[in-house]
């Protein structure tokens, strides 16, 4: 089938016209031909009846590739086109129309494009030479059409683009460095890595839109002028600003100067218009410290041990030195010695319980549980990291303690006695207990007593420091007051005390008390002068002995006290110790005695009472009835009766009983009653010597006394004749003693005569 129309060129050869007749099977078809110069030449034909298409186009200005689409008033642009020729001839020549750009350009030529030809994503075919603006463009969406002329000399008609003429520069309103392995906002590092982030905006009226934001970081990169920073797509937020560009990490040079340093920020529209923005950020390459770090076993106040399976946390110090310094970003731990895969457990800054073993620290970690591990040190690392990525580690250890600790000795006693192994009901009482640890040492020791007081099943011990000694023997640990309780039965309790150490083992060891309930028995209460020995009786001033009884049949008596603040002030519980010597009084053997105490010194004659108080060693306690006791602060009287100062021989029969050798008196008292006489003799002149019975010679230079024999009121004391020399000068003194110590003296001198 041929074509329905054929255009030709002939080329002459002396001809004016030629025919041309051409058939096709039965459908006839029309040419027609031009015959050019002279008519003279050869024919031939095209079959191409199609112009040329425009299948893109746009406006860039001059050196823009990033995006097309805007010009600016003044500025400089090239048009871009792609064409093609559908008729296959090929696409001669194409032309713009600008004049709405600048005027007058209504038929700018392109040419085939051989450099700089892809305008964003876009490569085009067809480019001008550079065409300017209009100096008075005004804002907004300008139209433009392109065209084109094949080699069949067909023109297409031109097609229309529209482009926007912005005249207002993009504004760059943010940007800062990040260093990309910390997030570190503001901070980088020689040899680190970083990227870029900006916030750039276009204010035309249309704006035209950004085409390109870069970044000068020839600071950190030599000869890095102009760093891509394109559109954010993922991770745009940093330090809680959201940007909509960011660059590519980037690895900075070294050396780079430690310091602040400035870098700005340009963004381009798509107009050609231009903002740029002066950022700046500081390079840090000092890389932090990490001075100590240990690991705590979860309730332990001890750092530097854990155990198997036992929960711990990890607590260190770190500090950034740079100049300045970009600070802290993370602190992390690798302890996957102690817990399997944690090779990088994070330290937060620590706000609570951040001091252990006396240093305080300022990062901690959560708690972590660990493995099955055998005892022994075991290494653990601590790296702290700054803004600018640099980096730091340390390496410490930890000790692994597996063996509970030993309690060896455990006791309960009642707080009023201290004996071990004994209690009542309602009575207060404490534990204690010893205990030891090799390795981490101890961290706790508790006792459950719920047995004795109810709900009591974690009283703590502290280490003793008063009353650690229980009988014989001292203990280490010693727990508060607690109150056993009001229905605890008589008889055997049982408790436990268990030691926890600084790695969290515990190891528990079993005791027993009895428990007490009945209350001791006190008895036979006499108060006694030392002087007399004579019991209820006293004298001012006087030293007296308490003497008493006292009996428990199950936990024994603990001690045994008397209330003589009647006779001595402020002896409401004068101690009566279990008498070992000189136990009796009036002829009555006691128990329990008390030491020499003295009456007070105005007391006033009469009756005194007093009380004896028995404690058992479980502190149960018995008070007797009142007790009396007799005030007497008269003193007796006395006399000699023979021989007088008138004395002038007859020894034999002066005291009235023939033949008997002696000397004799009176002695009287009307309350206490007269307890002894004693009588001395003394040579009146010198050596005046006193009578020694033993060897039966005056031979003593002090006094001494010796008892008369009582038949009261009389009183009588044997003394040989010839005991004394003839015609020589001797004193009798008679010294008279109450029950209540009260004493009279009397004397007698006399000159011998057989």
């Amino acid at each position: 089938m041929l074509p329905a129309r054929l255009r030709g060129v002939a080329r002459p050869r002396l001809l004016a016209a030629v025919a041309v007749a051409l058939v096709a099977a039965a459908t006839p078809a029309v040419a027609s031909w031009t015959v050019p110069g002279n008519g003279s030449g050869g024919a031939q034909a095209s079959s191409d009846f199609h112009a040329p298409s425009v299948n893109s186009a746009t406006i860039a200005p001059v050196g823009m590739t990033a995006a097309g689409g805007g010009a600016r008033a003044g500025g400089q642009f090239v048009v871009y086109a792609t064409l093609t020729d559908p008729g296959g001839t090929g696409v001669a020549s194409a032309l713009a129309d600008v004049s709405a750009l600048a005027a007058g350009s209504t038929a700018v030529a392109l040419h085939p494009c051989v450099a700089s030809c892809t305008i964003g994503t876009t490569t085009y075919t067809w480019s001008s030479a550079p065409v300017t603006a209009d100096a008075g463009l005004a804002e907004g969406a300008k139209a433009f059409s392109v065209w084109g002329i094949d080699n069949a000399a067909n023109t297409g008609a031109p097609k229309p683009f529209s482009v926007t003429a912005d005249n207002t520069n993009p504004t760059v309103s943010a940007a800062v460095v990040v260093a990309s392995a910390t997030s570190g906002v503001g901070y980088v590092r020689q040899s680190g890595t970083y990227a870029v982030y900006a916030n750039a905006a276009d204010g035309g009226s249309p704006a035209s839109g950004i085409a390109t934001v870069t970044a000068d970081v020839s600071t950190l990169n030599p000869g890095v002028t102009a760093l891509s920073v394109p559109k954010c797509t993922s991770s745009c937020s940093m330090g809680g600003v959201t940007y909509g560009f960011k660059s590519a990490v980037t690895t900075a040079g070294s050396p780079v100067t430690q310091g602040v340093f400035s870098f700005p920020v340009t963004a381009s529209d798509k107009a050609g218009g231009t903002g740029v923005f002066t950022a700046s950020g500081t390079v840090d390459n000092a890389a932090p410290a990490v001075s100590a770090a240990t690991v705590l076993t979860s309730g332990s106040t001890t750092p530097g041990f854990v155990r198997s399976g036992g929960t711990y946390i990890v607590y260190a110090n770190a500090t950034d030195g740079g100049s300045p310094a970009s600070g802290i970003s993370t602190v992390k731990t690798d302890v996957s010695g102690l817990t399997a895969g944690q090779t990088a457990l994070t330290l937060s800054a620590c706000t609570s319980s951040c001091t252990v073993g006396g240093v305080t620290y300022g990062y901690k970690s959560s708690s972590k549980t660990a493995g099955t591990l055998g005892a022994g040190p075991i290494g653990f690392t601590v790296t702290g990291t700054d803004k600018a990525s640099g980096a730091t580690t340390g390496s410490f250890s930890v000790a692994v303690d597996n063996t509970a600790p030993t309690v060896t000795e455990v006791a309960v006693a009642t707080t009023t006695t201290g004996v071990p192994g004994w209690l009542r009901k309602s009575g207060a009482y404490n534990v204690y207990a010893n205990a030891s640890d090799a390795a981490s040492g101890i961290l706790t020791i508790k006792a459950n007593v719920s047995t004795i007081t109810s709900g009591q099943t974690a009283l703590a011990l502290s280490a003793c420091t008063t009353g650690c000694t229980i009988g014989g023997v001292t203990y280490a640990w010693k727990s508060a007051n607690k109150t056993a309780g009001s229905t605890l039965a008589a008889g055997a309790v049982s408790f436990t005390v268990t030691a926890t150490d600084n790695a969290g083992n515990a190891g528990t060891s079993s005791g027993s008390a009895t428990a007490d309930n009945t209350a001791p028995a006190a008895s036979g209460a006499a108060i006694a002068t030392v002087a007399t020995n004579v019991p209820g009786f006293v004298g001012q001033g006087r030293d007296y002995v308490v003497y008493g009884d006292a009996s428990d049949a199950a936990s024994g008596v603990f001690k045994l006290t008397a209330k003589v603040s009647a006779l001595t002030t402020g002896q409401t519980a004068l101690l009566m110790p279990a008498c070992v010597s000189s136990c009796s009084a009036g002829g009555v053997a006691h128990g329990y005695t008390s030491a020499t105490t003295t009456v007070n010194g105005t007391l006033s004659a009469g009756s005194k009472t007093y009380t004896l108080t028995a404690t058992d060693n479980a502190g149960n306690t018995t008070t007797t009835a009142n007790q009396t006791v007799v005030v007497d602060n008269t003193a007796p009287t006395v006399t000699v009766t023979f021989p007088t100062a008138g004395y002038a021989g007859g020894w034999l029969a002066g005291c009235a009983t023939a033949l008997v050798a002696d000397v004799c008196g009176t002695s009287t008292d009307a309350t206490a009653g007269v307890a002894k006489v004693q009588v001395s003799f003394r040579q009146a002149a010198a050596p005046s010597l006193y009578w020694n019975p033993l060897p039966a010679t005056f031979s003593s230079a002090t006094e001494v006394l010796s008892n008369a024999t009582l038949a009261l009121p009389s009183w009588s004391s044997p003394m040989a004749a010839a005991a004394f020399a003839n015609a020589t000068g001797y004193t009798i003194r008679a010294l008279a003693t109450d029950s209540a110590g009260n004493t009279a003296t009397t004397s007698t001198t006399f000159t011998f005569s057989p």
